[in-house]
């Protein structure tokens, strides 16, 4: 069983892996402003998603019936720390890939949602800046129009 985990765990890196280039994609097409691209970007990066959460279900699925089988706390350290070599340098290593990759998609991830509320408090500034030009003017004399006399009546 501890064999199906590690098989897990590395599919799991895998499909992390390629999540870290979508979300890279998905940053790039945010600073280049391309909103068709993003649209689909966005449905591969759901798709990628769910991938990731039928392959997390089906590790915490395992993990606990290992967890169980062996009477120790449900976590893969606690799995790590009761199984012989080889397969216990194999499980520490998956999940020290697979910490890396979480990590990395998390950085990314940060980054992409700094990047949006910048955007967004640019976007607030100049929306800000168009509510407080309260005076409009007519087309020839640049005088506020809504006054009853402009010189031109």
């Amino acid at each position: 069983m501890v064999e199906e985990l590690i098989k897990i765990l590395e599919e799991e890196h895998d499909q992390f892996l390629d999540l870290a280039d979508i979300l890279k994609e998905k940053r790039d097409t945010i600073e280049k402003n391309d909103v068709e691209r993003l649209k689909n970007v966005l449905e591969k990066e759901r798709d990628k998603l769910r991938v990731l959460d039928d392959l997390e279900q089906k590790r915490l699925n395992l993990s606990l019936k290992i967890t169980n089988d062996l009477k120790v706390e449900p976590t893969i350290s606690a799995i790590i720390n009761v199984i012989d070599e080889p397969l216990r340098h194999d499980l520490a290593i998956v999940v020290a890939k697979m910490t890396n990759v979480i990590n990395e998609v998390s950085l990314i991830n940060l980054g992409i949602q700094r990047m949006i509320t910048y955007r967004l408090e640019e976007f607030d500034l100049i929306m800000n800046l168009f509510k407080s030009q309260d005076k409009t003017y007519d087309k020839t004399s640049h005088i506020p129009s809504g006054m009853i006399f402009n010189g031109n009546a």
